[in-house]
C-alpha cells in the first residue's frame, strides 16, 4: 500500500506521460477536436475517429495506451466495443467511457470501462482521469515486470 501511494505521488509530480497515445472515439466532431487539442497540448499523441469500425482498426494497428470512448457512436453501442476490447488480451488498453447521461456509469463499468465521465465535463476533470488511468497502467506494468 505504501509503495502504491509513493508511486501515485511521484506520478502526479515527476512522471512524464509525453508521447503516450490516446484514441478518441466519438461522433461529436467539435468535442473530439477540443479534447484532441487539449491532450496534444499536454504532450499526448492523439487520434480521433467518429465510427466504431475505425476505432477497432486503430486500436489493433496503432495500439493506444488509452481510449476515450463515447457510449453511443453514430447509433452504435460503445459498451459492446468496450466489452470486446476487455475480453481480448491482444491489446490491453485503458478505457474511459463518456456519455451525456450520468446514469450510464454503472453500465460503462459493468462492460469493462476503467473510468467514466459524464458530459459536459471540464477539461481539467478529463485530464485528471487520463493521468489517473495512465498512472494505474504504469503501476500495473511495473508490478507485472517485477513479478517475472
Amino acid at each position: 500500500m505504501v509503495r502504491f501511494l509513493l508511486l501515485l505521488g511521484k506520478s502526479m509530480t515527476t512522471m512524464n506521460f509525453s508521447g503516450k497515445k490516446i484514441l478518441i472515439v466519438d461522433d461529436n466532431k467539435d468535442l473530439t477536436q477540443i479534447i484532441s487539442i487539449v491532450l496534444a497540448g499536454h504532450g499526448f499523441e492523439v487520434l480521433e475517429c467518429a465510427e466504431l469500425e475505425d476505432g477497432k482498426h486503430l486500436v489493433q494497428n496503432w495500439q493506444p495506451d488509452l481510449l476515450v470512448l463515447d457510449i453511443n457512436v453514430n447509433g452504435h453501442d460503445g459498451r459492446s466495443f468496450c466489452s470486446e476490447l476487455k475480453q481480448s488480451n491482444s491489446c490491453p488498453v485503458k478505457i474511459i467511457m463518456m456519455s451525456g447521461y450520468d446514469h450510464n456509469l454503472g453500465a460503462a463499468i459493468w462492460h469493462g470501462a476503467d473510468d467514466f465521465i459524464a458530459k459536459p465535463f471540464g477539461m481539467d476533470d478529463l485530464l485528471g482521469k487520463v493521468n489517473l488511468q495512465l498512472t494505474n497502467q504504469f503501476i500495473e506494468n511495473k508490478q507485472t515486470t517485477s513479478s517475472i
